[in-house]
C-alpha cells in the first residue's frame, strides 16, 4: 500500500495538503468520484464498445484496531472495508477510468449471537446478490455517457453482502 508522502512525490507541502484534505469532515468520496467521473463519461463517448468490470476487493486495516468505522472481513480478527468499483474499459483494453463505487462495513456480530447455520457474517434480511441482478449500475454508465453505443459488456463478480450494505443503490 502506498503512503501519502509517496504519492504526493515525498514534498511536505503537498503531503500537508493531502492529510488536510483528507482530514476535511466535508469531504465525500462520491463528489471525488463525481470529479473523475465526467472525464470517464467523455471517454466513453469516443467509443462504440465498451466493457464494464465490476468486482470487490477488501481493504484489510487490520493493523490499525483503533481505526474507527470498519467492519470485520473474512475473519473475526481481520477489519476493514469492502470496495465495489466499476471500472469501464475499451475494447482495446485501454482503463477509460471508474464510473461508480460504493463502500461498506460489515457490522460485527459474535457467533454466539447467530443462529444455527448463520455464521459470524449473518446479516438481518441479507439477500444474495447475484451479478445478473445488479447489471443495471454498470450497464448504465455508457447511457451516462450521452450516447447509445454497441452493446456493452457488463461483468460482476458480488459478495453476497452488498445488498445489505448499499441499500440497493
Amino acid at each position: 500500500m502506498a503512503s501519502v508522502p509517496n504519492v504526493c512525490g515525498g514534498g511536505w507541502a503537498e503531503t500537508k495538503a493531502a492529510y488536510r484534505l483528507l482530514d476535511n469532515a466535508r469531504l465525500d468520496f462520491r463528489e471525488v468520484l463525481r470529479a473523475h467521473s465526467v472525464p470517464t463519461l467523455e471517454r466513453i463517448r469516443q467509443q462504440s464498445r465498451v466493457l464494464c468490470l465490476q468486482d470487490t476487493t477488501e481493504l484489510d486495516y487490520s493493523g490499525r484496531p483503533s481505526m474507527a468505522g470498519l467492519g470485520r472481513l473474512n475473519y473475526e480478527q481481520r477489519q476493514g472495508l469492502y470496495l465495489h468499483p466499476t471500472l469501464v474499459i475499451s475494447e482495446a483494453g485501454v482503463a477509460l477510468g471508474v464510473t461508480d463505487c460504493w463502500h461498506w462495513a460489515r457490522c460485527y456480530r459474535s457467533l454466539r449471537q447467530a443462529k444455527p447455520g448463520e455464521g459470524g457474517s449473518y446479516v438481518e434480511g441479507k439477500t444474495s446478490l447475484k451479478p445478473s441482478e445488479r447489471p443495471d449500475r454498470c450497464k448504465s454508465c455508457p447511457a451516462k455517457a450521452g450516447h447509445q453505443p454497441e452493446p456493452s459488456v457488463a461483468w460482476s463478480r458480488s459478495d453476497p453482502d452488498c445488498e445489505a450494505y448499499t441499500g440497493g443503490l
